[in-house]
């Protein structure tokens, strides 16, 4: 049994991957779709692209980053173009999720690399958008990204919040044990993977088992 001696006022959602199934294909197709924007920005072959978009993602945390940082791209035409996609094709409405969301009595905040704009739109089509006071995008962490401290730190400001009073649920490893290790967030891990991580302090294999782990520690 957990226990919760911190008085949490805050819950932090990634997005993408987070908040909807990993198996959805929703980022698999942003990734291709950021792929054949390389793709096109550079002249080079698709598959030269996608090798790309993986070196930078890895190098900046973010391919948006590595773009801008090593080619000025136009932030706007890139966002567009990635995420124009038909949401109807990957994710469903979920009920469920809306009404695990309402039961949890702690402000809802999502927290995302990408754009409100993206943003807006996934939660809207998940039915939860009106249960969300605040997305910090990539605009309000001024192109920066998790798992940059600076992002957290002005995550924080923008809350008025300490680390101790927040619980961030995020499917990536990375970007949870900075919270952890350098801002005391309590961190739960959407994965499938069964294995230990230092900075983890829960790991659930479903968003839907979150409310029953959050009741035992409010």
């Amino acid at each position: 049994m957990l226990s919760n001696d911190r008085n949490f006022k805050y819950l932090i959602f990634d997005l993408d991957e987070t908040l909807y199934p990993s198996d959805s294909g929703l980022l698999q197709e942003i990734n291709r779709r950021i792929s054949q924007f390389i793709s096109e920005l550079l002249d080079i072959p698709f598959r030269e692209a996608d090798v790309m978009r993986e070196s930078l993602n890895h190098k900046y945390g973010t391919t948006l980053r590595g773009l801008r940082t090593d080619y000025q791209i136009n932030v706007d035409e890139y966002l567009k173009y990635v995420h124009e996609i038909p949401l109807e094709k990957y994710i469903d409405p979920a009920p469920w999720l809306r009404t695990m969301l309402i039961s949890i009595p702690l402000l809802k905040v999502v927290f995302t690399n990408s754009d409100i704009v993206h943003a807006n739109r996934v939660l809207e089509r998940l039915g939860v958008r009106d249960l969300f006071s605040l997305i910090f995008d990539v605009h309000a962490m001024d192109f920066q990204n998790k798992p940059s401290s600076q992002v957290y730190s002005a995550l924080l400001t923008t809350l008025d919040a300490k680390g101790s009073q927040c619980i961030f649920v995020d499917d990536s490893v990375r970007n949870l044990q900075i919270a952890k290790k350098e801002f005391n967030m309590f961190t739960i891990l959407i994965s499938s993977q069964s294995l230990s991580f230092d900075g983890v302090d829960v790991i659930l294999n479903d968003l839907n088992l979150l409310e029953t782990i959050l009741m035992s520690i409010l």
